[in-house]
């Protein structure tokens, strides 16, 4: 609300119900609502209170595995983590080098139960060995449960393919990997964003007096040039 000027600003929220009267709600009688299917499943605070999970700050190991069980396509979440000890602990650090050492001469990974926070919910996650001339520590990574695993379906081939046809597929296949050039390795391709902020502070470095240069976002954006049609043919 917002009185004469000078007066402090104050926000008030209301609840009022869909009717003639608009009449209004008290805070403490509104529960949140979960859809299901047509109807709407109300879950009281107390439910909610009961239905969070109670947990620790942990990250605890509970199985070791070959790398090869771990699929690229199973790695989740927004961003991977690095795990270290503080330069303090000596004996930890080395125990977690020798652990993350020995783990990559293996090529294996380690599966470790991973909680935040107090009372937040646990995660499933992977940890890689990253292993350097100067330390060795470990790249955390989410994995989903079986849950959150969503598996496509497709009906059958009726017909079973030739020998010919399957090798034909594997050949279009193999014909269409960029991999080969360089241009295409993700190693080698600028973020177009960072690219575009560097041209920027070179142009103001050297021309402090003109405007920015304009570019459209295909010329931002432009993928190089290389024409793999006739390696499909």
């Amino acid at each position: 609300m917002c009185g004469e000027e000078g007066e402090t600003l104050v926000r008030e929220r209301v609840y009022q119900l869909q009717d003639q009267e608009r009449s209004e709600v008290n805070p403490d009688c509104i529960n949140k609502g979960y859809r299901y299917g047509k109807s709407y499943i109300p879950i009281s605070r107390v439910d909610a209170d009961c239905l969070k999970s109670k947990t620790d700050k942990e990250l605890t190991l509970i199985c070791t595995t070959k790398r090869s069980n771990i699929r690229k396509e199973e790695l989740c979440g927004k961003t991977a983590y690095s795990v270290t000890i503080p330069s303090s602990d000596n004996s930890g650090g080395s125990g977690l080098s020798s652990f993350a050492a020995a783990l990559s001469q293996l090529n294996m990974v380690a599966i470790c139960r991973y909680v935040k926070k107090d009372d937040a919910a646990p995660r499933l996650c992977c940890l890689i060995p990253n292993v350097k001339d100067y330390c060795s520590t470990f790249l955390m990574v989410e994995l989903p449960f079986s849950n959150e695993i969503k598996k496509a379906e497709f009906p059958k081939i009726k017909a079973e393919p030739t020998a010919d046809q399957l090798s034909a597929v594997d050949d279009l296949i193999n014909s269409m990997d960029l991999t080969s050039h360089s241009e295409f390795k993700p190693s080698e391709i600028p973020n177009p964003t960072i690219q575009r902020r560097y041209e920027c502070v070179v142009h103001k470095a050297f021309n402090p007096d003109k405007p920015y240069p304009q570019k459209t976002v295909e010329e931002i954006f432009r993928a190089p040039t290389f024409d793999m049609s006739d390696n499909c043919k």
